[in-house]
């Protein structure tokens, strides 16, 4: 799969946004309102879907099997029969996703499709993960196409003309994405969280279970991927909320650990999912996107000053008569620099008010002068005639209005 998208947005900031996810990526938090009653579609899933689905019980589902079979949990019994064991709601009808086409792109995250094939892609992958559900195929659950549903959904966020399909409802599919996956932990998180024997696990005890089963020989690389991404988010709220500590002998043993298996995942998967941090890492990292985005902005602010431009054209009201109140006037407040030139720019008046809220009808201009550096700078100035309202005229002399931000200029 193709990482041309993470890199467009930031691979750092489309963790961090995964990461701020509930369960398995859900979007509760991330969506606006979603509604309370999902909008069910009457037309029948089409065929070639339908049979693709039906075929594709996981190739590697033995593998899992053996692997979970021979790691014991606290709660007892094998992973495998307490997953299957785990009850949940019923879930959204086949015909919810009519409107589902066979697009898999050859199995590469596509970024040119058009909104309405992005949600076509979307509501193919997301069947796939239900399908799978509903089957108890837990490989295919834990990294369904390599997280494909989670990632298409994330373009339709980021799209603006998401709500602009006919058919389509963003607020419905992502409530049928949240549904989706609250199914797979709920399933997938049972044998680690407690909820078998009902009981309430600590933040270090749910992650010290997951990282010892993150260490499991045999374990398929979807379900590291999954329980890694599971521990890496569970990891980062506890030491957020102060319910882990840095200081934690315990916790700097499961960091260590996770940051040995993260170090073992492919290059695509490091460079889309959050790598375990502590406390003071997150801290760190945090302060260096602050310092990185105050340096942007102060080297974009230092090139606009630098930035020599051309020279500008007299406007309309370079008159002898304006030009002469203008530069009686400038002349007075630029007294100490080195003026070569004052010409003004307006074709018209402009209304302006004061800081006093009074009107006045304004004449801008420039005054251009010689730096010590030899170079020439622009000062955008103005001049105001002040409007009278009780005598219902302005006032026919004109006064210093103001300056904008310098700029150099080409003079010659």
């Amino acid at each position: 799969m193709e990482t041309k998208l993470m890199r467009r947005l930031g691979a750092l900031s489309f963790a961090l946004a995964l990461g701020l996810m509930p369960a398995h990526a859900q979007l509760g938090n991330l969506v606006k309102t979603v509604k309370s009653k999902a909008e069910k579609v009457v037309k029948e899933v089409s065929d070639d879907v339908k049979n693709q689905l039906d075929r594709t019980p996981s190739q590697a589902k033995g593998a899992v099997d053996q692997a979970q079979k021979q790691t014991p949990t606290p709660d007892g019994g094998d992973p495998l029969t307490i997953m299957r064991q785990v009850q949940i709601g019923e879930l959204t009808p086949d015909s919810f996703y009519a409107q589902a086409r066979q697009r898999d792109n050859g199995g590469a995250l596509d970024q040119t499709l058009d909104t309405q094939a992005q949600y076509e892609t979307f509501a193919y992958y997301l069947l796939r993960l239900k399908k799978a559900v509903e089957q108890r195929d837990f490989e295919t659950m834990a990294w369904s196409d390599d997280n494909k549903a989670a990632l298409y959904l994330m373009q339709l966020m980021n799209n603006p003309k998401r709500e602009q399909v006919r058919g389509f409802r963003f607020d419905a599919w992502a409530l049928e994405y949240q549904k989706v996956t609250a199914a797979v932990d709920r399933i997938l998180l049972a044998p680690f969280n407690g909820s078998v024997t009902r009981s309430l696990l600590s933040g270090e005890e749910l992650l010290r279970r997951l990282t010892t089963y993150l260490q499991t020989p045999g374990l398929s690389m979807n379900m590291k991927k999954y329980y890694l991404f599971q521990a890496v988010k569970r990891l980062s709220n506890d030491l957020v909320s102060g319910s882990l500590q840095d200081s934690n002998p315990q916790v700097q043993t499961i960091v260590a650990s996770l940051k040995e298996i993260y170090a073992s995942m492919d290059q695509e998967y490091r460079s889309i999912y959050p790598e375990p941090r502590t406390l003071e890492e997150m801290k760190n990292e945090q302060q260096q996107r602050t310092n990185a985005q105050i340096k942007k902005i102060q080297d974009e602010a230092r090139e606009r000053r630098e930035r020599v431009h051309p020279m500008r054209k007299a406007g309309k009201m370079n008159r002898p008569d304006m030009l002469a109140h203008y530069e009686r006037i400038m002349r007075r407040v630029w007294s100490k620099d080195h003026i070569v030139k004052m010409l003004i720019v307006s074709d018209d008046w402009s209304n302006g008010t004061s800081s006093k809220g009074e009107s006045y009808r304004v004449v801008n201009g420039l005054v251009i002068v010689k730096t010590k550096d030899g170079r020439y700078q622009a000062l955008p100035c103005s001049m105001g005639e002040k409007w009278l309202p009780q005598a219902n005229r302005y006032s026919g002399h004109y006064e210093y209005f103001g300056v904008s931000d310098p700029f150099y200029i080409d003079y010659r």
